[in-house]
């Protein structure tokens, strides 16, 4: 039994009741790199390690089969996690248990389920060695050869290809040798004495030296995609010919001559009895027979077929259908003599479709013990398209051409209709002067004559430029602009014209439309979507300053309402009292910065927000903020990184209004990253400007919010989906702020990356003023700021 023992590839280990082992078997002890005498009589434990359930839970359901999961310290002092189950048996004549465990990594398959997937599939696989010997084919391989797996393995190409195929093939597969690199080619071979278009990708597989040991290769039928491509080519050559000149050519014999040549071809390729191509004609409702060959089923030998057969296709969907599936469903009336004849076994129905639009289908006939002949749909996925696409321009060619007739007797009375035209018709000189124009140029411009008028004068002074170069610009000698034209009362009116100038008659003519109601309908438009524009906005706002009002208000109130009901009850406890007034002071300073931030917008906005400038250094004004944020008890799992390339730049700005930008783009980094992510703060100068930025590596901001991400009441997380507190007005106080300072302020971000803010602002000095650097004694009214900025981040619920 031990000899069995060791010679299994399993983890082995026998233990009594007392969890002392007995037994390991060779394969652990060489995992484990112990001697047997290391582990026999001592605790399993000392080997292994189990977290799912305790081991006598195990032992107690032995029975169950349980598989549990396990790790042991490999040699190489690794983790190996190992699946086990437990088994109770005899060994040297005393009760115990197995512990047997399986590599968690290895396969879960083995060589005969490999073959089965691969004698499923449509491509032909076939492994072969250096002499060309096959040692394995798939199912696919064989039936294409006509012959059994077995009869194939141990023989070479020359017994089943002829001279010319094999001569090829042996040619590719030494390339392969040689080169020792897969091989892709595409080849015409007899099969079955039958050609056939072959795409083959060879490939070598290498023993332990390098050396090519086996040659895969895998080889797929594609035939039917060179057929479509060759018919495709002759179908668009055809096409081409009709286009040149669509008058000559008779449409619809030409391109039902076509789509026969096409299903003729596709006939023979498919095996089957017969072929329907059924157009569905959208205006008439009605089943349309385009083309047929073979033998089709009578109802659809009639150029308007019946919808009997229409209603089965839509019962039974694409594909191949059985009659005695009909039949056994009781759908006699869909098969009797008058519509599929005794003599058909299954009809194959492929749908068209043209733009997800449906266009008819093709149908097979199969007589019977033809119905192994059938091809797979996703075949004829490809062939419905084509032939859809086909009949689609067939119709589209149609269209043209009796358009073109249309279009032919428009020409033929077009002069007659121009002085009844309600466009304005001209033919004018290339100076500006007019040779012609009918009634509607007087009408619509006001004049009783334009005979001694300059077309160039009629234009609005701040148009001419931009017309003359419209018109007289060298890579085109036609166009159309809008542009205004003086009336005879001295208005203007918008006209909507266009022009064709004949350089050699030193001429152009012009025809043009007064558009002036639209184009003031078009700016009402715009004014009334900038109106519906500020009132979602305002609703938005309404919407944001709710929430923002009404959730500090509600935990002040439920915080008041716990002590008001716990001091009547006498049950309060003092030691809450510190907790309560936090909560009420943090809730407190997001009302008050709320309201700060409604008010300094509004301010802002109307001029009359002014900075108090002074001389600072901007470097330590900085870092104090970003210290006083550290130093915030609330913030201890922030870290933020604070680095600068200059310890001293003194310059003028407002150090209230410099702090508050800071702090509240370190809010927004807080809110929108994770925990203990660092928060990059940096500054870079040069002689004329100063760099500040705020990195941080959070959830980042999506590329259309980039644009808006400073307009106000902008957010990148709406009501609905918010994963912060914020009213949407604190990016756009920041940058009015830095407006203000002279400075400017832009975004980079990256969806899941992160975020960084840089502020760029000018270096200049107030004049008579000595340089006047704040201290650290500041920090206390700073992490007062903190608290202020930073209350609509921490947990606020009571």
């Amino acid at each position: 039994m031990i000899k069995i023992l060791n010679s299994l590839c399993y983890a082995i280990i026998a233990m009594n009741e007392d969890k002392q082992i007995l037994f390991v078997n060779k394969f652990l002890l060489d995992l484990l790199g112990v001697n047997e005498g290391d582990v026999i009589g001592k605790n399993v434990f000392e080997i292994i390690s189990i977290s799912s359930q305790p081991i006598d839970d195990l032992i107690d359901t032995v029975s169950q089969n349980n598989r549990f999961h396990f790790c042991v310290k490999t040699r190489k002092n690794h983790l190996q996690s190992l699946w086990g189950k437990i088994v109770e048996d005899d060994f040297n004549g005393e009760n115990a248990y197995f512990i047997i465990g399986k590599n968690q990594s290895e396969k879960q398959y083995n060589k005969k389920d490999l073959e089965d997937l691969l004698d499923v599939i449509q491509t032909e696989c076939c492994i072969k060695n250096i002499k060309g010997e096959y040692i394995y084919v798939n199912q696919q391989f064989a039936n294409n050869l006509g012959c059994k797996k077995s009869e194939v393995i141990g023989k070479t190409n020359r017994d089943f290809f002829c001279k010319e195929d094999w001569a090829y093939m042996e040619k590719k597969e030494k390339m392969v040798i040689d080169k020792k690199k897969v091989i892709n080619n595409e080849n015409v071979y007899l099969n079955t004495n039958e050609k056939k278009w072959y795409s083959n990708t060879l490939g070598p597989i290498f023993d332990e030296d390098n050396n090519v040991k086996y040659i895969a290769s895998c080889k797929l039928d594609i035939t039917l995609t060179k057929f479509l491509n060759d018919t495709l080519q002759i179908a668009l050559n055809q096409i081409t010919q009709i286009s040149s000149d669509i008058s000559i050519f008779d449409m619809d014999k030409e391109y039902r001559s076509l789509i026969q040549y096409t299903i003729e071809k596709l006939m023979n390729f498919s095996k089957s009895d017969g072929i329907s191509v059924i157009y569905f004609d959208k205006k008439t409702s009605k089943l349309k027979v385009i083309a047929q060959s073979g033998e089709v089923i009578e109802s659809f030998k009639d150029e308007d077929c019946g919808r009997e057969l229409y209603e089965l296709i839509y019962k039974y969907g694409e594909g191949m259908i059985h009659l005695d599936k009909l039949r056994d469903n009781n759908d006699l009336d869909l098969i009797n003599e008058n519509y599929i004849p005794g003599k058909f076994s299954a009809i194959g129905i492929y749908n068209m479709t043209l733009d997800k639009d449906y266009s008819g289908f093709i149908m097979l006939t199969y007589k019977k013990g033809h119905e192994d002949r059938c091809i797979p749909i996703n075949y004829f996925k490809t062939i419905c398209s084509y032939i859809s696409t086909n009949i689609n321009n067939w119709k589209k060619c149609k269209d043209i051409k009796d358009e073109r007739s249309k279009v032919e007797k428009i020409n033929n009375s077009l002069m007659q209709f121009i002085d009844v035209s309600e466009d304005m018709i001209a033919t004018w000189n290339l100076d500006g002067s007019p040779i012609y124009n009918n009634y509607q140029i007087l009408n619509i411009l006001g004049y009783d004559t334009i005979k001694n008028m300059d077309f160039f004068d009629l234009l609005h002074p701040d148009d001419r430029e931009q017309v003359y170069n419209l018109m007289f610009n060298e890579d085109h000698d036609f166009g159309s602009v809008t542009s205004r034209f003086r009336c005879g009362n001295n208005t203007y009116k918008w006209i909507d014209w266009s022009f064709k100038i004949l350089k050699e008659e030193n001429m152009f003519f012009s025809t043009g439309r007064d558009v002036s109601e639209r184009i003031a309908n078009e700016k009402r438009k715009l004014l009334l979507q900038k109106a519906k524009c500020i009132e979602e906005i305002k609703d938005e706002f309404l919407s944001n300053i709710t929430h923002e009002f009404r959730t500090p208000i509600n935990i002040i109130m439920s915080t008041i309402q716990l002590i008001s009901t716990s001091l009547e009850n006498n049950t309060y406890k003092l030691g809450n009292l510190h907790e309560h007034i936090k909560y009420l002071k943090r809730n407190s300073n997001r009302l008050l910065r709320l309201v700060n931030n409604l008010i300094d917008i509004t301010y802002i906005k109307n001029g009359y927000h002014e900075l108090n400038l002074q001389n600072y250094n901007i470097v330590e004004l900085v870092e104090n903020v970003c210290n006083a944020v550290v130093a915030n008890e609330e913030n201890d799992d922030i870290n933020i990184i604070f680095d600068t390339d200059c310890e001293e730049i003194n310059m003028a700005c407002d150090a209230d209004e410099i702090e508050r930008i800071l702090l509240n783009l370190l809010s927004n980094a807080i809110k929108y990253s994770f925990t203990n992510d660092p928060i990059i703060v940096s500054i870079k100068s040069n002689m004329s400007n100063v760099k500040i930025s705020v990195k941080d590596h959070g959830i980042g901001i999506p590329k259309d919010y980039l644009d808006r991400v400073f307009d106000k009441l902008t957010r990148v997380d709406n009501n609905l989906t918010r994963h912060n507190e914020g009213s949407g007005i604190g990016l756009a106080i920041v940058k009015s702020l830095v407006n203000l300072h002279e400075g400017e302020i832009e975004v980079e971000s990256e969806l899941g990356k992160g975020s960084n803010f840089i502020i760029t602002l000018p270096i200049s000095l107030v004049t008579e003023e000595s340089i006047n650097v704040r201290k650290i004694s500041d920090c206390k009214n700073k992490i007062e700021k903190c608290a202020m900025e930073f209350s609509d981040i921490y947990e606020y619920n009571c």
